[in-house]
């Protein structure tokens, strides 16, 4: 690929290690970009020469990479068709909400994960938790945004409550009527930095996108008279902000379902794991058996009660999800099977010709 071509792209992310993974489609004389919107049916891709929506090719439509193409991934394009997605670094990726056992790609390529929760109706810390969990699981970094600080009735009780739970996360107190954590909020956007905005609707994500660029870059709106946020952002936009890092700005997910996540629990609830090492049984459920730290510790801190109900229940959400993932694989092995095995039988014996 062209140095020039290496320019165009050096303000999304492009680097050697991009070229080296791009190098095979630039032989077919494919041109890369980063994929900035993903709306239905459209996606648009920033490219050395402008942005350009683009279909997914056949092959593509077919074998989609997990979760499907989204905001922040690297691609291939060629003829007017996104022919290849290159390997991710990262992907936050969940459950599609509903019954179907599938997973959506929120977003690709993503050094952070800010994880929004506002406080005008008090910190939901199970949201965090499981949130916190799938950014874990994502291998990106992960850091807590609590907006609408200037709601709180008691902001150091929210920092302190939200800190029990997010472990080595990151945790800022944001507001942007009093600007404060603006500034801790600008340094984890540093430049070259892509970062991802994950939660409900009316959190502020789209004004804190604003707040930190001093400008009007994302259409926000005021939340509804019961208190619940509107669907101000649709779909999932990559968004390049003057001091030069970048930001998946994301619809409000009131479904976060657990994918692939079993390392990001363990991350994400490592004080509720370093109890569990201390009690007497190795395989100890924390519940009738003698010598369980757990239980010792719960009789102290009431608040562990809530933390390690919650890790259960992500444990058991994600189990579910694998044992159906296995079901369904094996059931698709055996219709491959079987579909093979109807191709060879109405294949003509070649002594034969029948």
């Amino acid at each position: 690929m062209s140095s020039a071509f290496a320019r165009a792209l050096a303000h999304l992310g492009w680097d050697a290690n991009l070229e080296n993974l791009f190098a095979p489609h630039a032989l077919r004389g494919a041109v890369p970009g980063r994929v900035v919107r993903v709306d239905r049916g459209s996606i648009s891709v920033a490219t050395p020469h402008g942005d350009a929506r683009v279909p997914l090719a056949g092959r593509l439509r077919g074998d989609p990479p997990e979760g499907g193409v989204t905001a922040g991934d690297w691609v291939a394009v060629e003829a007017g068709l996104l022919t290849a997605v290159l390997p991710r670094r990262t992907v936050f990726l969940r459950k599609v909400a509903g019954d179907l056992s599938l997973a959506q790609a929120v977003a690709a390529n993503i050094d952070v994960g800010l994880v929004v929760c506002p406080l005008g109706l008090g910190a939901n810390l199970r949201r965090i938790e499981r949130t916190l969990a799938l950014v874990w699981a994502s291998g990106a970094r992960p850091a807590v945004l609590l907006t609408k600080a200037d709601l709180s009735d008691d902001r150091d009780r929210d920092l302190e409550a939200a800190r029990d739970v997010a472990g080595a996360a990151e945790v800022i107190a944001v507001s942007a009527v009093d600007s404060t954590g603006v500034d801790e909020l600008r340094a984890l956007l540093a430049p070259g930095v892509t970062a991802a905005l994950i939660g409900p609707s009316g959190a502020g994500k789209s004004t804190l996108v604003n707040l930190v660029c001093d400008e009007e870059m994302l259409a926000t709106a005021p939340v509804r008279d019961d208190g619940r946020g509107r669907h101000t952002t649709t779909h999932r936009e990559l968004v390049a902000l003057p001091g030069g890092a970048l930001v998946v700005d994301t619809p409000g997910m009131r479904e976060l379902g657990m994918w692939n996540s079993a390392e990001g629990i363990e991350q994400g609830f490592a004080d509720v794991l370093a109890l569990a090492e201390q009690c007497r049984f190795r395989d100890c459920a924390h519940e009738r058996e003698p010598g369980c730290a757990v239980r010792e510790a719960m009789r102290q801190d009431a608040s562990l009660r809530e933390r390690v109900a919650s890790h259960r229940k992500l444990e058991r959400e994600q189990l579910r999800i694998d044992a159906r993932r296995e079901g369904w694989a094996r059931a698709q092995r055996h219709r491959d099977i079987r579909s093979f095995s109807r191709a060879l039988r109405s294949r003509p014996d070649k002594r034969t010709g029948w």
